[in-house]
């Protein structure tokens, strides 16, 4: 999914910064959608070595980075962490998340 849509959805639905439950249910929303995308993705460009992945979580990094970005510049605060997709790849996929910081 594009960055853009994936901001717009979040925005839809935490109307409300003061609302936690929105909150909480726009960055489920954010991390499904991530999830989503990365195993797509992975299908897609059916990627099966570890060394393979590396470029997908660059890429999905700097995705969230920007879905990041373009949140600041809507509620003018910082909402989402800006390692956030290291920490859901590294609770998701420990293994695979050592061999990408590895790599670097």
């Amino acid at each position: 999914m594009k960055s853009k849509f994936i901001t717009k959805k979040f925005i839809e639905i935490a109307k409300d910064l003061s609302a936690e439950k929105q909150i909480n249910e726009a960055l489920h929303e954010l991390i499904t959608i991530f999830n989503s995308d990365f195993h797509d993705l992975k299908k897609i460009r059916n990627i099966k070595t570890d060394q393979a992945l590396i470029p997908l979580f660059d890429e999905l990094n700097k995705k969230w980075n920007t879905v990041r970005s373009l949140i600041y510049k809507h509620y003018k605060q910082h909402i989402i962490k800006p390692n956030g997709f290291t920490e859901i790849l590294k609770t998701s996929y420990p293994l695979a998340y050592t061999y990408w910081l590895n790599s670097k």
